[in-house]
């Protein structure tokens, strides 16, 4: 017991770890603030795009109220004869999949290979208008925040991400850790009698550590929508299957084939009022219709039921229901939702806007203080 308190107790060993944890900390602050400056406009950017992203449902049909407005009637036209009308409007590229929006007012959309996207009136069947995916407003908005107009932009937000996540969170948390339990009560208070740099450093440590877990969080659930291997691992360390498209009776020219109508009300039958359906049109060869539904008591938008229907005689394949559905599936769908804000109603989105802000005061005022103290180390050595 001595010895063990001798050991416990000995200087040398507390002098030791002081001098590891000071070499450690003189490493990461120069790195923790270049990486803040270098990377401080492109996190900012990503923020307020994210954040702007989030509100998406309620600003772009005051954006386009002509397109994103439709008729209210009891009983809209088929699935079939809105892809058809949308067609004739756009014959120079195939269909990718249909968008059916079981909400009144709701125009259903379908969306062609070349990313263009024409909405139709399901009452009337008029084309309401043709908007590319990275057109428009939040086309534009959606482009810059995941980096599409760069080859492998997801692989470029991903690193970035990463890098957020390790040297401006982590290691910002870590330079922020204050010594002895007292440390903590003035290191999460903000003290208003300080000014100038002081003032500064001081809303960007106290602004880190609160949002600190928010900011991971929004860092991490970015990482599977980037990367392949962060998406596979979900599944693996959960051991759940990702979904997979069944086979089923293969397509003949001109051989007998379901409509489009029958694949929506096999889905109304199934569930109930959903909120709305995506039909893959182009689907591989010998595979069944692959469609997902969000249903009327999904917890997001990203809570997708899948149904599976064989393309010739119509019979169901297979049928996943959110609910029901594995452990691995509903990780990364809520990781969807988490990093985009769609959770909660406006509650969420607020949070997104939120997070925006503290990220836009941490890394302003980080850089600044940074700079300001070159700045000064400059004038001091020159005088």
């Amino acid at each position: 017991m001595n010895a063990v308190k001798g050991t416990i107790d000995n200087p040398g060993s507390r002098a030791g770890t002081a001098r590891l944890r000071e070499t450690w900390l003189k490493w990461l602050k120069p790195t923790h603030h270049w990486a803040g400056v270098s990377l401080g406009l492109f996190i900012i950017v990503s923020a307020i795009t994210g954040a702007a992203m989030a509100f998406r449902p309620q600003v772009d049909p005051l954006l386009y109220p002509s397109m994103l407005t439709a008729s209210a009637c009891s009983q809209p036209i088929t699935v079939d004869q809105v892809l058809a009308n949308a067609v004739v409007h756009h014959p120079q590229s195939s269909v990718s999949y249909v968008r059916v929006q079981n909400r009144p007012g709701q125009p259903w959309i379908v969306r062609f290979k070349d990313r263009d996207a024409v909405h139709v009136d399901p009452c009337t069947g008029r084309v309401l208008g043709t908007q590319n995916r990275y057109g428009g407003v939040y086309g534009i908005i959606e482009l810059v925040h995941t980096a599409k107009y760069v080859p492998n932009g997801n692989i470029l937000i991903g690193s970035i991400t990463l890098l957020f996540a390790i040297l401006l969170i982590v290691g910002g948390f870590t330079l922020w850790w204050p010594r002895g339990s007292n440390g903590f009560r003035h290191a999460l208070k903000f003290n208003p009698r300080t000014k100038g740099r002081t003032r500064l450093m001081s809303l960007h440590r106290i602004a880190g550590a609160y949002a600190a877990a928010a900011l991971l969080i929004l860092a991490v659930t970015a990482l599977p929508q980037a990367f392949d291997w962060a998406k596979d691992a979900i599944y693996v360390t959960t051991r759940s299957t990702p979904p997979t498209i069944p086979a089923a009776t293969p397509l003949t020219v001109g051989g007998p084939r379901i409509s489009l109508e029958s694949v929506w009300q096999t889905a109304v039958r199934l569930s109930p009022n959903p909120v709305e359906q995506l039909i893959h049109v182009d689907h591989a060869p010998g595979k069944a219709f692959e469609t997902f539904m969000i249903e009327a008591d999904a917890p997001h938008i990203h809570a997708r039921s899948f149904l599976y229907i064989d393309p010739v005689d119509g019979k169901i394949v297979s049928f996943e229901p959110y609910r029901s559905s594995n452990i691995g599936r509903k990780i990364y769908y809520w990781t969807m939702a988490l990093h985009m804000g769609v959770f909660g109603g406006v509650a969420g989105q607020l949070v997104m806007l939120l997070i925006a802000a503290v990220i836009l005061l941490i890394v302003t005022t980080g850089a600044t203080t940074f700079l300001q103290r070159r700045a000064n180390a400059k004038r001091n050595a020159a005088a």
